[in-house]
């Protein structure tokens, strides 16, 4: 299964037995600036998945990011990496969070794709298993390849390595970061609301 990881934002339980006490009209106002918080957050996560930290390529971990929106409820839910809209579980979202070491899973080597096997937008042209008239060679320098012929010539399509660091491009965090710092000014408007 693919992992996920999600964020909820909730009051702490002291907050909650006093807001227990305040008329329905302040619930009311607090429910809706948890609303607002999490699309905002959702908003900003997505920016940050539109170019800031990451370039779009196929959209599939931008549309996964979504709030689960309770109306009238305190706790407010935001999913990222789950299943986008009509979609399956987008598994890369948490190595791009947080780095990490990728292995093959079926194969003695990843496949990593050169610069001619990437379109304009960087989605990859062909799987390697898929790549007609290709061969492996070792490079001067060690490396594995995948060559493919090419009118008589050798073009450098895959790199073969055994892992890959990916490194630390979060896009997840830093949203959080500023959506706790502007909390109160979001939610604000929804309680001046109250007795208007």
């Amino acid at each position: 299964m693919a992992p996920n990881f999600k964020i909820i934002v909730a009051g702490d339980q002291q907050v909650r037995t006093f807001i227990d006490k305040y008329p329905v009209e302040l619930k009311l106002a607090l429910s809706k600036g948890a609303i607002a918080i999490a699309l905002e957050l959702v908003n900003s996560i997505k920016l940050k998945l539109s170019g800031d930290v990451l370039n779009v390529r196929s959209g599939r971990l931008r549309s996964s990011v979504q709030a689960i929106v309770k109306e009238g409820e305190l706790s407010q839910e935001v999913k990222v990496g789950g299943s986008a809209a009509g979609g399956t579980n987008v598994s890369y979202a948490a190595i791009h969070e947080f780095g990490g070491m990728i292995f093959p899973q079926s194969a003695t080597y990843l496949t990593v794709p050169l610069a001619g096997m990437h379109t304009r937008a960087g989605v990859v042209r062909h799987s390697a298993a898929s790549l007609p008239d290709s061969f492996v060679k070792r490079s001067r320098a060690g490396n594995l390849i995948i060559f493919q012929k090419v009118d008589n010539m050798a073009v450098p399509m895959f790199l073969l390595k055994a892992s890959v660091q990916m490194p630390e491009r979060p896009f997840v965090k830093p949203s959080v970061l500023d959506i706790q710092e502007r909390a109160a000014e979001i939610v604000q408007p929804f309680i001046d609301q109250i007795g208007n």
